[in-house]
């Protein structure tokens, strides 16, 4: 029973340690776009020409999150020479109810009879293959357009909406968790789908709604921040979409390729760099635009870095989101026994339970 409290009070903190960060990084990413430098891009601010302008960089945030994620490689060879272990298993391999290892959500057994407890695969000692590590690529190049459509459409919602947002992804996942992983969900999985779902649909048409209000003036500004507030709102759903698909090539790396978190986290985060080595000179050479899709496609990573080096505002929160996201990456695929992790991410927003 000591024990058991322990890593209850363990899995709390750890649990408030990932809430506090995650929530932190949304708000470091809100206020970057609020912060104004003085670069090599050219905007209008009060019908005047000025190189002074916002600091709305959603490609960069992603660059910044993928240089925390690749730095979860060298977590992982830390904890292997502290562990003395050439290979970390998947946390879910030591989830356990009753001395038996199980899966939160398992495949579905013939009639019916799988219970949360049903008993999982065997444990896998052998280190990841190349192989492995070479087809990581495709979910990290999932992470990589999730993250950015979310952060595109960070830039026109608030914090708050942009949170609640993404927690459509819970619907998503269990959709094609059920569809394409067999997976059998409970009565707790359903009842949580039903009020995060809630939350969602009161969130966004409230947000809709407080765009309809502004789009009912005159005024040529406010209904084009109407219409960014739309489009970002559909930006947002659309990455949580890939997100859930992401999430499910993600558990069949955990579960079926024996991937440890960290080792998957941190490839992800090397593939997502290798991949900014050719859209970087892609996203600069397309034309700037005017609409607010411009975003999507181009992206001056020149004036990102000139502008840094004039504020050393705008350098700190880049400083503390790379932090704060490494923290929240380590923390979510760390192994620990306290949490049901992966069925993967999800139900950790929603019904992670501690096991018994």
């Amino acid at each position: 029973m000591p024990k058991q409290a322990d890593n209850n009070r363990k899995g709390f903190l750890w649990g408030l340690v990932m809430l506090v960060s995650g929530t932190m990084c949304t708000i470091i990413t809100k206020v970057q776009y609020g912060l104004r430098a003085e670069g090599t891009e050219t905007c209008i601010v009060n019908g005047t020409a000025t190189h002074v302008c916002l600091f709305d960089k959603p490609w960069f945030g992603v660059l910044q999150m993928k240089l925390a994620m690749a730095f979860c490689i060298v977590i992982l060879m830390i904890r292997q020479k502290v562990q003395k272990r050439s290979y970390l298993e998947t946390p879910v391999m030591n989830m356990q109810k009753h001395g038996k290892k199980f899966m939160a959500t398992p495949k579905a057994a013939p009639g019916g009879r799988s219970t949360e407890r049903t008993p999982f695969v065997a444990t896998s000692s052998h280190a990841t293959s190349w192989e492995t590590i070479f087809w990581i690529l495709f979910p990290s190049f999932l992470d990589l357009l999730n993250t950015v459509l979310a952060n595109i459409g960070l830039l026109w919602v608030s914090s708050s909406i942009y949170q609640m947002s993404r927690g459509s992804v819970v619907l998503f996942n269990a959709i094609f968790s059920v569809r394409f992983m067999g997976k059998k969900l409970f009565a707790y999985h359903y009842l949580s789908i039903l009020v995060v779902m809630t939350a969602v649909a009161v969130v966004a048409y409230a947000g809709i709604m407080q765009s309809n209000t502004a789009a009912t003036s005159s005024s040529v500004e406010d209904q084009e921040k109407h219409s960014n507030q739309v489009l970002g709102l559909g930006l947002i759903f659309v990455s949580q979409l890939i997100t859930a698909v992401q999430i499910v090539v993600e558990e069949w790396f955990l579960t079926t390729r024996h991937v440890s978190p960290l080792t998957l986290v941190g490839w992800e985060g090397i593939w997502g760099l290798a991949f900014f080595a050719v859209l970087t000179p892609l996203l600069m050479a397309t034309p700037p635009g005017d609409s607010a899709l411009s975003k999507i496609w181009h992206e001056d990573f020149v004036d990102t870095f000139v502008k840094m080096g004039n504020s050393w505002v705008v350098t700190a929160t880049v400083l503390l989101y790379i932090v704060l996201i490494g923290l929240f990456n380590v923390r979510l695929y760390f192994h620990h026994n306290t949490n049901n992790s992966m069925t993967l991410i999800t139900w950790h927003y929603c019904s992670s339970r501690p096991t018994l």
